[in-house]
């Protein structure tokens, strides 16, 4: 994917600490909505501590080639790290693991929209993740629509969101019910990361190699780990504050049935919720969820609402998996028909949030890679 927007004499390249600072202060216009400046500059810098941060992101800038170090940069966006998978089933089914580049903040200043830098900082930053070693994909999350992204080498996925309306009364939460506070969560969240592996691997060993008129098949995911976890919680307990709003103390919920001797362990009739406040948009969000038993799911949504009343929010979200079916994902995501009709539950097509992936090991004649479980937890 040549650059063919703009000529070479424009360079993407990380930030220096000053231009990092440049980035913050600019993109508050967009992602810091209600926050003052200093407010804005406070969140970042916190997030910067968090391991999810601080030893995984990179912030790149478009800058002249003849002047580096430039204040003005004329596009950028931060990059983060993070552990995945891609399985592979062509003459031979191959298991890589590797980096995921995770890409966010993408943004140009109004003074120079509209003159292709954003492009050519696109094709010059497909071009830097493939190259790295040890790289097997970048994912990305568009609210410029599907189309940029997709001409850049980020195929666009399906973007639908499960929404259940807050009413002043709800139904109530099941006594089996386990509220998790930060430490259980994490936890629990350490847990089902390593479950995620094995599920994936299991899965591997059962595909066969694809024939020989068959288009070879991919399938990639996003390990759920704890520090991406924490980099959401890390937010919504600094946006409390800001919105007068009691710091969450209750980070997801688990139903066990027989409630399990080790608190830490996990089992495979253990259904749960990892979730995230979000005081901006008003609504409980879940960012992983595994629904051991259908039946199961009634009982964690009706632990969800309530969650969502204590804070006056409008609504919970689930993102809508389209899990394919060799996925281990399959049978265990929540759906509009597990819910009883009076809750409201309904799929919204989203217009922003539009997940997109470059698979970085694709071959020129495969088919399209599927993503498997696509959750929340992926979202930066």
């Amino acid at each position: 994917m040549a650059n063919t927007e703009l000529g070479s004499d424009l360079v993407l390249q990380p930030a220096t600490p000053d231009q990092v600072l440049v980035t913050w202060q600019r993109h508050r216009v967009e992602w810091g909505k209600g926050l003052t400046p200093e407010q804005y500059l406070d969140r970042e810098r916190l997030l910067a501590t968090r391991e999810f941060t601080s030893a995984n992101l990179t912030v790149y800038v478009l800058v002249p080639r003849a002047d580096p170090t430039t204040l003005e940069p004329l596009a950028h966006c931060d990059v983060f790290r993070r552990p995945g998978v891609r399985i592979a089933a062509g003459s031979t089914v191959t298991v890589t693991e590797g980096d995921v580049y995770s890409i966010a903040s993408v943004f140009c200043p109004p003074s120079t929209r509209g003159q292709g830098y954003a492009s050519t900082m696109m094709t010059q930053l497909y071009q830097i993740l493939r190259a790295k070693p040890g790289c097997i994909g970048s994912n990305l999350y568009s609210d410029v629509g599907p189309t940029f992204y997709a001409r850049k080498g980020w195929q666009t996925y399906a973007s639908r969101t499960i929404v259940v309306p807050v009413a002043a009364d709800g139904p109530a939460v099941a006594a089996s019910i386990e509220r998790l506070d930060r430490a259980a969560a994490l936890a629990l969240s350490e847990a089902d990361c390593q479950r995620f592996k094995q599920a994936l691997f299991a899965m591997a060993a059962r595909l066969e190699p694809a024939s020989a008129t068959a288009l070879p098949a991919s399938y990639f995911a996003i390990f759920p780990t704890a520090s991406s976890y924490d980099w959401h919680w890390a937010r919504a307990t600094f946006l409390a504050a800001i919105y007068n709003q009691v710091p969450p103390t209750t980070f997801g919920i688990r139903l066990s049935t027989p409630k399990p001797v080790n608190a830490t362990a996990l089992t495979t009739t253990d259904s749960y919720v990892l979730w995230f406040h979000d005081m901006v948009k008003e609504e409980l969000i879940a960012l992983r969820t595994h629904v051991a038993h259908r039946a199961d799911s009634p009982a964690l949504v009706a632990a969800m609402l309530a969650e969502a009343r204590r804070y006056g929010f409008k609504r919970i979200t689930f993102w809508q998996l389209h899990e394919p079916a060799l996925s281990p994902f399959r049978d265990h995501v929540l759906t509009v028909d597990q819910l009883d009709p009076r809750w409201g539950a309904h799929v919204v097509e989203r217009e922003d949030s539009l997940p997109g992936l470059a698979d970085f090991g694709a071959q020129e004649a495969e088919a399209p890679c599927e993503w498997l479980c696509d959750d929340r937890y992926a979202w930066v």
